[in-house]
Protein backbone atom coordinates (compact mmCIF):
# COMPACT_ATOMS: atom_id res chain seq x y z
CA UNK A 1 0.00 0.00 0.00
CA UNK A 2 1.84 3.39 -0.74
CA UNK A 3 2.63 5.97 1.81
CA UNK A 4 -0.15 8.86 2.83
CA UNK A 5 1.43 11.71 1.21
CA UNK A 6 2.07 14.53 4.10
CA UNK A 7 -0.59 17.17 3.32
CA UNK A 8 -3.01 14.42 3.29
CA UNK A 9 -1.81 12.94 6.93
CA UNK A 10 -4.03 15.34 8.97
CA UNK A 11 -7.47 15.03 7.30
CA UNK A 12 -10.28 13.53 9.49
CA UNK A 13 -12.71 11.45 8.22
CA UNK A 14 -15.50 13.19 9.50
CA UNK A 15 -17.87 11.05 11.82
CA UNK A 16 -22.02 11.45 11.94
CA UNK A 17 -23.40 10.63 15.60
CA UNK A 18 -26.88 9.55 15.31
CA UNK A 19 -29.40 12.11 17.28
CA UNK A 20 -31.57 10.72 19.40
CA UNK A 21 -35.07 9.84 18.07
CA UNK A 22 -38.55 11.21 18.95
CA UNK A 23 -39.46 8.15 20.84
CA UNK A 24 -36.32 8.05 23.03
CA UNK A 25 -36.72 11.76 23.90
CA UNK A 26 -39.92 10.84 24.78
CA UNK A 27 -38.70 7.89 27.17
CA UNK A 28 -36.51 9.53 28.88
CA UNK A 29 -38.93 12.52 29.67
CA UNK A 30 -41.36 9.95 30.73
CA UNK A 31 -38.70 8.52 33.46
CA UNK A 32 -38.06 12.24 34.28
CA UNK A 33 -42.00 12.39 35.35
CA UNK A 34 -42.19 9.05 37.22
CA UNK A 35 -39.09 9.88 39.29
CA UNK A 36 -40.59 13.55 40.25
CA UNK A 37 -43.71 11.91 40.83
CA UNK A 38 -41.92 9.68 43.16
CA UNK A 39 -39.56 11.93 45.03
CA UNK A 40 -41.99 15.12 45.37
CA UNK A 41 -44.22 14.01 47.49
CA UNK A 42 -41.82 12.13 49.75
CA UNK A 43 -39.69 15.34 50.32
CA UNK A 44 -43.01 16.82 50.86
CA UNK A 45 -43.33 13.99 53.35
CA UNK A 46 -39.86 14.67 54.77
CA UNK A 47 -40.35 18.52 55.42
CA UNK A 48 -43.67 17.63 57.07
CA UNK A 49 -41.96 15.46 59.49
CA UNK A 50 -39.39 17.49 60.00
CA UNK A 51 -41.88 20.90 60.75
CA UNK A 52 -43.96 18.71 63.34
CA UNK A 53 -41.04 17.46 64.81
CA UNK A 54 -40.12 21.21 65.43
CA UNK A 55 -43.26 22.19 66.98
CA UNK A 56 -42.83 19.02 69.51
CA UNK A 57 -39.67 20.20 70.55
CA UNK A 58 -40.98 23.87 70.66
CA UNK A 59 -43.71 22.51 72.93
CA UNK A 60 -41.38 20.16 75.18
CA UNK A 61 -39.27 23.43 75.84
CA UNK A 62 -42.34 25.09 76.87
CA UNK A 63 -43.06 22.28 79.06
CA UNK A 64 -39.31 22.39 80.56
CA UNK A 65 -39.86 26.15 81.04
CA UNK A 66 -43.52 25.72 82.90
CA UNK A 67 -41.70 23.06 85.59
CA UNK A 68 -38.55 25.60 85.77
CA UNK A 69 -40.79 28.20 86.92
CA UNK A 70 -43.26 25.80 89.29
CA UNK A 71 -39.79 24.19 91.21
CA UNK A 72 -38.39 28.28 91.54
CA UNK A 73 -41.76 29.38 92.88
CA UNK A 74 -43.34 26.46 94.98
CA UNK A 75 -45.59 25.04 93.06
CA UNK A 76 -47.12 28.55 91.47
CA UNK A 77 -48.27 28.72 87.96
CA UNK A 78 -47.31 31.66 85.70
CA UNK A 79 -49.93 34.03 85.63
CA UNK A 80 -52.33 34.20 82.53
CA UNK A 81 -52.15 37.87 80.88
CA UNK A 82 -52.12 38.56 77.38
CA UNK A 83 -50.61 41.67 77.70
CA UNK A 84 -46.63 42.46 78.23
CA UNK A 85 -46.81 44.71 81.05
CA UNK A 86 -45.49 45.09 84.29
CA UNK A 87 -46.57 45.04 87.73
CA UNK A 88 -44.38 45.63 90.73
CA UNK A 89 -41.95 45.16 88.47
CA UNK A 90 -42.50 42.18 87.28
CA UNK A 91 -43.32 40.85 83.86
CA UNK A 92 -47.53 39.66 84.22
CA UNK A 93 -47.79 37.62 81.03
CA UNK A 94 -47.08 34.04 80.97
CA UNK A 95 -45.02 33.90 77.68
CA UNK A 96 -42.70 36.65 79.63
CA UNK A 97 -42.69 34.95 82.86
CA UNK A 98 -41.15 32.34 80.88
CA UNK A 99 -38.65 33.49 79.12
CA UNK A 100 -35.84 33.25 81.43
CA UNK A 101 -36.88 29.34 81.33
CA UNK A 102 -36.37 29.52 77.46
CA UNK A 103 -32.84 30.55 77.81
CA UNK A 104 -33.52 33.81 77.10
CA UNK A 105 -32.87 37.74 79.13
CA UNK A 106 -35.76 40.16 79.48
CA UNK A 107 -33.05 42.84 79.68
CA UNK A 108 -32.13 42.31 76.20
CA UNK A 109 -34.49 42.73 73.59
CA UNK A 110 -32.52 40.59 71.18
CA UNK A 111 -32.45 37.97 73.87
CA UNK A 112 -35.91 37.92 74.37
CA UNK A 113 -37.12 37.56 70.87
CA UNK A 114 -35.07 35.02 70.45
CA UNK A 115 -36.43 32.74 73.21
CA UNK A 116 -39.81 33.88 72.18
CA UNK A 117 -39.03 32.09 68.78
CA UNK A 118 -40.24 29.00 70.78
CA UNK A 119 -43.88 30.46 70.45
CA UNK A 120 -43.41 29.92 66.39
CA UNK A 121 -44.73 26.55 65.08
CA UNK A 122 -42.80 26.00 61.85
CA UNK A 123 -46.04 25.11 59.68
CA UNK A 124 -48.61 27.90 60.95
CA UNK A 125 -49.81 30.66 58.71
CA UNK A 126 -47.16 33.11 59.77
CA UNK A 127 -44.49 30.79 59.16
CA UNK A 128 -45.62 30.09 55.85
CA UNK A 129 -46.36 33.25 55.17
CA UNK A 130 -42.30 33.98 56.57
CA UNK A 131 -43.07 35.43 59.67
CA UNK A 132 -41.33 33.35 61.45
CA UNK A 133 -39.80 36.09 64.63
CA UNK A 134 -42.21 37.37 67.52
CA UNK A 135 -42.13 41.34 67.52
CA UNK A 136 -40.59 42.62 70.63
CA UNK A 137 -39.86 46.17 72.00
CA UNK A 138 -40.35 46.31 75.56
CA UNK A 139 -43.19 46.47 78.48
CA UNK A 140 -46.11 47.89 76.45
CA UNK A 141 -49.33 47.27 76.88
CA UNK A 142 -49.65 48.52 73.18
CA UNK A 143 -47.01 45.65 71.92
CA UNK A 144 -49.76 43.10 73.18
CA UNK A 145 -48.13 40.13 70.83
CA UNK A 146 -50.95 38.23 68.96
CA UNK A 147 -48.46 36.41 67.58
CA UNK A 148 -47.79 32.97 68.81
CA UNK A 149 -49.26 29.48 67.65
CA UNK A 150 -49.01 28.22 71.29
CA UNK A 151 -52.01 29.12 73.56
CA UNK A 152 -52.05 29.95 77.53
CA UNK A 153 -54.95 28.44 79.34
CA UNK A 154 -56.80 31.76 80.18
CA UNK A 155 -57.87 30.38 83.68
CA UNK A 156 -54.42 29.71 84.95
CA UNK A 157 -53.76 32.22 87.48
CA UNK A 158 -55.45 34.70 85.93
CA UNK A 159 -55.25 38.36 87.14
CA UNK A 160 -58.74 39.45 87.42
CA UNK A 161 -61.71 39.59 89.41
CA UNK A 162 -62.23 35.64 88.79
CA UNK A 163 -63.30 33.83 91.88
CA UNK A 164 -60.35 32.61 93.48
CA UNK A 165 -61.85 28.75 92.96
CA UNK A 166 -61.74 29.15 89.31
CA UNK A 167 -58.42 29.95 89.40
CA UNK A 168 -55.60 27.31 88.89
CA UNK A 169 -52.96 29.48 90.68
CA UNK A 170 -50.90 26.12 91.68
CA UNK A 171 -49.59 22.99 89.51
CA UNK A 172 -51.64 21.10 91.98
CA UNK A 173 -54.70 22.52 91.45
CA UNK A 174 -56.56 20.39 89.02
CA UNK A 175 -58.31 17.15 90.21
CA UNK A 176 -56.69 15.20 87.24
CA UNK A 177 -53.61 17.07 86.21
CA UNK A 178 -53.03 14.85 83.29
CA UNK A 179 -56.09 16.00 81.71
CA UNK A 180 -56.52 19.26 82.19
CA UNK A 181 -54.75 21.29 79.43
CA UNK A 182 -51.98 23.94 80.17
CA UNK A 183 -50.80 25.22 76.14
CA UNK A 184 -52.26 23.75 73.35
CA UNK A 185 -51.37 24.74 69.47
CA UNK A 186 -53.94 27.44 68.03
CA UNK A 187 -54.29 29.05 65.01
CA UNK A 188 -52.55 32.46 65.85
CA UNK A 189 -52.99 33.68 69.77
CA UNK A 190 -51.44 33.33 72.81
CA UNK A 191 -54.11 32.49 74.99
CA UNK A 192 -57.42 30.05 75.00
CA UNK A 193 -60.69 30.40 76.72
CA UNK A 194 -63.95 27.84 77.81
CA UNK A 195 -65.34 29.31 74.78
CA UNK A 196 -62.83 28.08 72.34
CA UNK A 197 -64.03 24.76 72.97
CA UNK A 198 -67.59 25.69 71.56
CA UNK A 199 -66.16 26.82 68.28
CA UNK A 200 -66.69 25.26 64.90
CA UNK A 201 -63.92 23.38 63.25
CA UNK A 202 -62.32 26.07 61.32
CA UNK A 203 -62.42 25.24 57.40
CA UNK A 204 -58.63 25.23 57.46
CA UNK A 205 -56.16 27.57 59.30
CA UNK A 206 -55.84 30.30 56.81
CA UNK A 207 -59.49 30.89 57.06
CA UNK A 208 -59.20 30.87 60.83
CA UNK A 209 -56.43 33.30 60.36
CA UNK A 210 -57.75 35.43 57.94
CA UNK A 211 -61.26 35.56 59.90
CA UNK A 212 -59.36 37.02 62.77
CA UNK A 213 -60.94 37.78 66.43
CA UNK A 214 -61.70 34.81 68.45
CA UNK A 215 -61.22 32.62 65.45
CA UNK A 216 -57.41 32.74 66.49
CA UNK A 217 -57.81 30.83 69.24
CA UNK A 218 -58.67 27.64 67.59
CA UNK A 219 -57.64 24.61 68.11
CA UNK A 220 -55.49 23.40 65.43
CA UNK A 221 -54.60 20.08 63.60
CA UNK A 222 -52.08 21.01 61.49
CA UNK A 223 -49.80 18.14 61.67
CA UNK A 224 -50.96 15.11 59.88
CA UNK A 225 -54.59 16.06 60.84
CA UNK A 226 -53.40 16.52 64.82
CA UNK A 227 -52.30 19.16 67.04
CA UNK A 228 -50.30 19.23 70.64
CA UNK A 229 -51.55 19.41 73.83
CA UNK A 230 -49.39 20.15 76.92
CA UNK A 231 -50.78 18.99 79.77
CA UNK A 232 -50.74 20.28 83.40
CA UNK A 233 -48.26 17.38 84.32
CA UNK A 234 -45.87 17.89 81.85
CA UNK A 235 -46.59 15.03 79.44
CA UNK A 236 -47.79 16.01 75.50
CA UNK A 237 -49.71 14.42 73.12
CA UNK A 238 -50.69 14.61 69.98
CA UNK A 239 -55.17 14.80 69.05
CA UNK A 240 -57.11 15.34 66.05
CA UNK A 241 -59.77 18.20 67.00
CA UNK A 242 -62.82 16.00 67.11
CA UNK A 243 -61.00 14.18 70.09
CA UNK A 244 -59.74 17.13 71.87
CA UNK A 245 -63.49 18.71 71.23
CA UNK A 246 -65.05 14.98 72.80
CA UNK A 247 -62.46 15.01 75.56
CA UNK A 248 -62.73 18.65 76.24
CA UNK A 249 -66.88 18.02 76.77
CA UNK A 250 -66.67 15.66 79.24
CA UNK A 251 -68.75 16.91 82.31
CA UNK A 252 -66.59 15.49 84.68
CA UNK A 253 -63.79 17.01 83.10
CA UNK A 254 -62.00 19.59 84.98
CA UNK A 255 -60.72 21.95 81.59
CA UNK A 256 -60.44 25.43 82.34
CA UNK A 257 -62.14 25.13 85.86
CA UNK A 258 -61.63 23.40 89.17
CA UNK A 259 -63.71 20.81 89.84
CA UNK A 260 -66.50 20.93 86.86
CA UNK A 261 -66.33 20.80 82.97
CA UNK A 262 -65.49 24.00 80.80
CA UNK A 263 -69.22 25.87 81.04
Amino acid sequence: MPPVPPHLSSLRVPRFRRAFTLIELLTVIAIIGVLAAILIPVVSKVRDSARTAQCSANMRSLGVAATGFRNDHRDATPHFSDRPTLLNGQPVSWYLQLVPYLGGDLSSAASTRNALRTLVCPSSVRSRRGETDVPWNGFVAANWPYISDYGYNSRVNVLSAEPPARRLTRFSDPVNPSNTPLIHELVGQNNFYAGTFDFPRPASDEAAFNAGGTQLQAFTQRHGGGGFVLWFDGHIRRLTYDEYMARARQGTTPWLFIGGGHN
